[in-house]
């Protein structure tokens, strides 16, 4: 197997994706690989799950999911921290 589709295989991507990362990488560099709005903070939103009642008054699910978000939205954040 070639180390390209090994490497598309390991992070679950298609082949071409990677053949165009890589082409991309090649001609301009790590800034071509940036996607044009990712230079910028994305504005905040409230968070869609957070309902309007008090946590006492929350489902387990409703609580379980908001946190679940909660710490997808600190995962990326860190992640966009590391990558500036």
């Amino acid at each position: 197997m070639r180390s390209q589709q090994r490497t598309a295989d390991h992070y679950g991507i298609s082949r071409t994706h990677l053949r165009r990362w890589i082409t991309a990488y090649q001609e301009g560099g790590i800034g071509a690989l940036e996607h044009p709005q990712s230079k910028t903070m994305p504005q905040h939103r409230k968070n869609p799950f957070i309902a309007d009642k008090p946590d006492q008054e929350k489902m387990q699910a409703e609580l379980i999911e908001e946190l679940c978000y909660m710490r997808a939205e600190v995962a990326y954040l860190k992640e966009l921290k590391a990558l500036s």
